[in-house]
């Protein structure tokens, strides 16, 4: 009896265990629902604590407005005062009580001497610049060597005919600012934050992650936690943990009935010890032979050769005997709840003695298969016919088939972890209201084979490489996955080890774990750099054999976005070699052998062998904007280095981007740097991208010398020492650039758009510059790397301060003509080559040479424009050139025309 039991309590253990993960993912899913809404009650709180606080800031902003305050500060500037009791008198009776300082600055901001307090220091003068030029600056949070955090508001002060304007500042207890709120009971911990620094808390802070919001008016975050007695589960655990309890269940569903799920209308065969075909040919000629026999027996005994014997034995139909009880039949019986004898004798059947139930485990005679025929014959019709009979089959064949798909393994798109993937915890910033200037699109070169089999999103393979939203398909999964399928494409190529290194971005470290682990356990052995800008991992993987690395950045894109830049045996992947890699993501497999990991230092070894190429013959005072990326670690020491007088904007790191993005090819992005520039008299303003892979630079007089104009300047130091040189420049810089090298004698060539087609011109030939309008530069005679544009800028100075001229006199001999940046033009649901192809085809323009070589152009000589696919392959890139406004404001108008001709649901951006 034990030995029947043995299977069924091994089925219902599956089964129990397979119900009891199903009702534990029940409550995870009811749990998280509840953790959901009290982190949303907690959200709307907060958020209400920031409308609270901005409508505070707005009224101390208002009482520093309040006439007395405006006529103390005022008598100060008439008698050359910062400060007095009068005039912070005077705040207290406007009502802005509690002020630790007030100062009055003269309108002359330039001339202030830098300091500590009481003199201002460079953040302090921001602030007053900006209330100089827009009336009022965002408040501030500030934190003095030996003070308590404070606030500080900067406004400008009213012209009036005898006095000049000036600005008062004022400094107030940042407890002055936290007690104008009501603060909920809810909220476990509130906090004041300016990027990393903390100015003020109520609670201690927590071990879990807490959420954050900007606050309008300031340049402060507020902070904030609340702790759940409910598990926040997330969907993929809850998923993973019930799609487990669901297959446990089907385990142990088909353990205990294998005879019913596979021969469902043959209950008997197997309790009488008959074996499940192993085929289903098997399967099909065992249904026929005993649905025929069942048809004849009605009319005539039966004879039927039994195994062994000849073909004459036989046997006569008579009352079946009780079929002898074996501990398989028993055990079916039982877990099936049906009676194991479906039409009883009238007597009892007598009972069984032990040695009958040991003699049941032995080999089942012949006869068996007899008995068990015989007691399907009752079973079934009186006359089967072969309609009948191939049902019979059918139902079978597909009962097998419904039963081996319930235990088919899960698809690898849905296995719940990688192989080699490591639990890591992702601290997730809120979403950047700040938008990419232009969505990516996957590339067309790879195959539908290829995206249908993927582990990872397809999406995130474009024209220009890996990209992606944080937690929107690119995440550590996908990024160890991709990962693998870097090593195993690397190592088919003879590679065996590979540099990593990231950018600022908040959740960089997160997916740079990832991708190390993927790498190595792919078999390849990694060095890791850390946090550096992408020109410096680039010099220091082509130190190494394999000439391979990774760079974890989405350059100039918001800090909700990520990607991957990949380059092998000195080439970066973009376009058709996605292809490859994505196949290779889709076979990768875990090395026999797990990588090695090692750290290493490269930002000392860029600075030195800089340093010994490039030293200016006199000193020039740079700001450089390094947009609060990773770029501000290096560039105000290599400045410094190589011999520049470096005022740093925004140096500091946050991946937050708060005060601009990464992106100097846009001119709002300039507007402070312009700012600085002209406010302190600097000879020149350098704006680096996001990963220190663009640069734009500003003339002292805050104009913009956009990047093909800083190619000029190179490429003519480089035509002196070595005439006839190839100066190659993509589609989107000016055709006047190309004129003007030509005329110095430099053979130009214009390459496909982005870094991508410029590189490959690159390779083509011998080329000894190259550039993008986008900002990268190629220095390949003097740099062992690839686009550089730290480099360049080194350079640039280099060459400004060779000249015996100031360096607005060099800046003021390049051609003034009136150059837009590219704007973005989306051309959904339309393609942009159809575009591009149907105004090829339908552009009529008298007067004007048209051009159809990397897109379409129009040259009227006095103004000039190009239209030409996005590197990423999502839009359409528009630029516009010419003489004068007038020029260029006339073509705009054409080129709106001819686009809106061929398509009028185009939304035009000029």
């Amino acid at each position: 009896m034990k030995l029947g039991l043995a299977k069924p309590s091994f089925g219902r253990l599956l089964m129990g265990l397979g119900l009891l993960m199903m009702v534990l993912a029940l409550l995870l899913h009811f749990s998280g629902v509840l953790a959901r809404q009290a982190q949303a009650e907690a959200e709307q709180l907060a958020l209400a604590h920031v409308a609270e606080v901005t409508a505070a800031v707005a009224e101390l902003q208002e009482r520093m407005a309040d006439p007395l305050v405006e006529r103390a500060a005022l008598g100060l500037l008439g008698s050359n005062r910062a400060s007095d009791e009068g005039l912070v008198q005077a705040l207290d009776q406007a009502g802005l009580n509690g002020v630790l300082t007030a100062q009055v600055f003269t309108s002359d901001l330039e001339e202030l001497p830098l300091g500590e307090y009481p003199n201002p220091d460079f953040t302090t003068l921001e602030m007053l610049l900006e209330a100089r030029r827009s009336g009022s600056a965002l408040l501030e949070g500030r934190v003095l060597r030996g003070q308590p955090a404070h606030v500080a508001l900067a406004q400008r002060l009213p012209s009036d005919a005898e006095m000049a304007r000036g600005v008062l500042l004022v400094r107030l207890p940042v407890e002055r600012l936290a007690e104008t709120v009501a603060w909920a009971e809810q909220l476990d911990f509130v906090a004041f934050t300016q990027g990393p620094t903390e100015l003020w808390r109520r609670g201690e802070r927590p071990s879990g992650v807490s959420t954050r919001a900007a606050v309008p008016g300031t340049r402060l975050w507020l902070e904030w936690y609340r702790s759940t007695i409910f598990p926040a589960a997330g969907l993929q655990q809850v998923s993973i943990i019930a799609l487990s309890g669901l297959i446990l269940l089907l385990l142990g569903m088909r353990s205990r009935i294998p005879a019913r799920a596979l021969s469902l209308p043959l209950p008997w065969l197997a309790r009488r010890g008959g074996t499940r075909p192993a085929t289903p040919e098997g399967a099909r000629a065992q249904s026929r032979a005993v649905a025929e026999t069942a048809a004849i027996q009605q009319e005539e005994p039966v004879q039927l050769p039994l195994a062994g014997e000849p073909a004459s034995a036989s046997f006569e139909k008579a009352t079946p005997p009780e079929p002898t009880v074996d501990s398989q039949g028993l055990a079916i019986a039982e877990e099936s709840g049906v009676d194991p004898d479906p039409q009883p004798s009238a007597e009892p059947a007598p009972e069984r003695a032990d040695d009958d139930l040991s003699a049941s485990a032995e080999p089942a005679d012949p006869s068996d298969e007899l008995e068990d025929a015989a007691l399907l014959i009752d079973d079934l019709e009186p006359a089967a016919s072969d309609e009948a009979i191939d049902e019979v089959i059918e139902e079978q064949e597909q009962a097998a088939t419904d039963a081996q798909a319930e235990l088919e393994p899960l698809p690898r798109d849905l296995d719940p972890e990688p192989a080699v993937a490591a639990e890591l915890a992702v601290n997730k910033e809120p979403d950047s209201a700040a938008e990419p200037p232009a969505a990516a699109k996957p590339t067309a070169s790879l195959s539908r084979s290829a995206e249908q089999r993927s582990p990872v999103e397809p999406r995130l393979f474009t024209d220009a490489g890996i990209l992606g939203r944080f937690d929107a398909g690119l995440d550590a999964r996908s990024m160890t996955l991709i990962g693998q399928g870097i090593a195993a494409y690397a190592a088919e190529r003879g590679v065996s080890r590979i540099a990593v290194a990231r950018d600022g971005r908040l959740h960089g470290p997160v997916l740079l774990a990832a991708l190390t682990q993927g790498l190595r356990s792919g078999g390849l052995d990694v060095v890791d750099f850390g946090a550096v800008p992408s020109p410096l991992l680039d010099y220091a993987a082509l130190q190494l054999p394999g000439k391979s690395a990774v760079m974890v950045s989405a350059a100039h894109l918001p800090g909700d976005w990520n990607g991957l830049r990949v380059m092998v045996q000195g080439r970066l992947l973009v376009g058709s070699n996605l292809h490859d890699l994505l196949d290779s993501i889709c076979q990768a497999q875990p090395a026999s052998r797990q990588g090695r990991l090692e750290s290493a230092s490269v930002v000392d070894d860029y600075v030195q062998a800089m340093v010994v190429r490039v030293q200016l013959e006199r000193p020039l005072k740079v700001v450089v904007d390094c947009a609060n990326t990773v770029a501000g670690l290096l560039m105000p020491r290599l400045l410094n280095a190589i011999g520049a007088d470096v005022i740093p904007l925004y140096a500091d790191v946050d991946g937050a981007f708060p005060h601009h993005l990464p992106d100097p090819s846009r001119l709002e992005h300039l507007e402070d740097l312009r700012l600085c520039v002209r406010n302190f008299r600097a000879d020149l303003g350098l704006a680096i991208g996001g990963d220190g892979d663009r640069l734009v630079a500003v003339a002292p007089d805050g104009s913009i010398v956009w990047p093909d104009r800083i190619l000029m300047l190179l490429a003519r130091e480089v035509l002196a020492r070595q005439a006839g040189a190839t100066i190659i420049q993509d589609a989107m810089c000016s055709p006047r650039v190309a004129q003007q090298l030509q005329a110095l004698g430099g053979q130009v060539e214009v390459s496909g758009l982005g870094p991508a087609g410029v590189a490959a011109s690159l390779r083509r030939g011998d080329a000894a510059l190259g550039a993008t309008f986008a900002g990268q530069f190629f220095l390949t005679r003097e740099w062992r790397g690839s686009g550089d544009a730290i480099f360049a800028a080194c350079r640039l100075l280099e060459i400004l301060a060779s000249q015996t001229q100031e360096v607005a006199e060099t800046l003021g001999e390049l051609p003034a003509w009136i150059s837009l940046p590219p704007a973005f033009l989306p051309t959904r649901p339309n393609s942009p080559d159809q575009v591009l192809d149907q105004l090829l085809e339908s552009a009529d323009v008298s007067d004007a040479e048209v051009g159809g070589e990397h897109g379409f152009s129009i040259d009227f000589g006095n103004a000039w424009s190009r239209i030409c696919r996005s590197a990423d392959g999502s839009g359409l890139l528009v630029r516009f050139e010419g003489d004068d406004e007038i020029a260029v404001e006339r073509l705009r108008a054409l080129v709106r025309q001819l686009l809106l001709a061929v398509d009028e649901r185009l939304q035009i951006p000029f």
